[in-house]
């Protein structure tokens, strides 16, 4: 028997992330949904923003709207600033996933740093580009590999196919509440 260790010459560096979560809107998400949804979103920025983290958040429905023009620093300021725009969303409209999650494509870019989109979703595109199979082939055709898109169903009934194909397309990964 023999037993190999690896172990790097120095320890590895945390690379900054810039992270954007877009949260589904929609009517079909309804009121109480839509405060699961928040509270996710608040969860996410407190547990998946590391020192140098900079993110930014968008409602979406049948038009999409970002809660800051800029990126912002993780820290308790901006997660207050973002707490209260959260307060502020509400479900109504139909749902444009295309355009939505299109525009994270036209936000400023570091290239020494990752940029993810975590989106927050039931999948039900019944605005602009609808179509599950052309949302995937003119996304992934767009993002080339740029942007990591993760996607969190919120009912058990979401569209898999579109969430857990985009994901895979995407360098990501899909979950799909089953409650």
């Amino acid at each position: 028997y023999f037993k190999i260790i690896f172990s790097p010459r120095h320890e590895l560096r945390t690379v900054p992330k810039d992270f954007v979560i877009l949260l589904d809107a929609s009517g079909s998400i309804g009121k109480d949904r839509i405060r699961s949804v928040r509270n996710a979103a608040q969860s996410i920025l407190r547990s998946a923003a590391n020192s140098g983290d900079r993110f930014n958040l968008v409602a979406f429905r049948d038009r999409y709207s970002y809660a800051f023009r800029s990126w912002q620093e993780c820290g308790n300021d901006s997660f207050a600033r973002a707490d209260k725009w959260l307060s502020n969303v509400a479900a109504y409209g139909r749902t444009d996933v295309f355009s939505s999650i299109s525009s994270v494509l036209t936000l400023p870019r570091s290239p020494e740093r990752p940029l993810i989109a975590l989106v927050v979703t039931d999948g039900d595109a019944n605005a602009g580009v609808s179509s599950t199979a052309e949302i995937l082939s003119r996304f992934t055709a767009l993002n080339d590999g740029l942007v990591s898109v993760y996607m969190y169903g919120v009912k058990s009934s979401a569209n898999r196919e579109l969430i857990d194909l985009l994901t895979r397309g995407n360098r990501g990964e899909s979950y799909i509440y089953g409650g």
